[in-house]
Parts: structure tokens; sequence; C-alpha cells
């Protein structure tokens, strides 16, 4: 997994997968915790609804966005 605060796109490998979270997530959310959602046995949607319940159990008070996009 690599992180990056600013993305350039000029061509995406396949497979690959971006994961675009609002301040109110990765803010509050650990890098680990991160991971977890990305690389656990989980629906798409579950991996957003965890990092949405990751982010309010850490007390985030932002707005909540996750967009999962994958390219296969």
């Amino acid at each position: 997994i690599r992180l990056l605060d600013k993305l350039l796109i000029t061509e995406i490998p396949t497979p690959s997968t971006i994961l675009l979270t609002s301040d109110g997530i990765h803010d509050c959310v650990s890098l680990d915790d991160l991971e977890y959602c990305l690389t656990a046995d989980l629906a798409d949607p579950e991996r957003c609804r965890m990092l949405l319940e990751f982010a309010l159990e850490a007390g985030s008070r932002d707005d909540l966005t996750a967009i999962l996009i994958r390219r296969e």
C-alpha cells in the first residue's frame, strides 16, 4: 500500500485501487486502519462503511466521504 497526498495521473496500472477520502476520514483514521480496510476480505461498500465507522469512533466532527475506485 502506497499513500500519496498528491496524485498526478498519467497512467493507472492494472490492477489498481485508489481510495479518495475527505479530511473527516483521513485526519482521524490511522494508517493501520486504512490498510486494514483496504486489505480485509470485505465487499467494497463494506470497506467504505468501515472507514466511516472508524472515523466516527475516533471522534471526527467533519464531513465523511470515501470513494473507492478499482481498475481491474
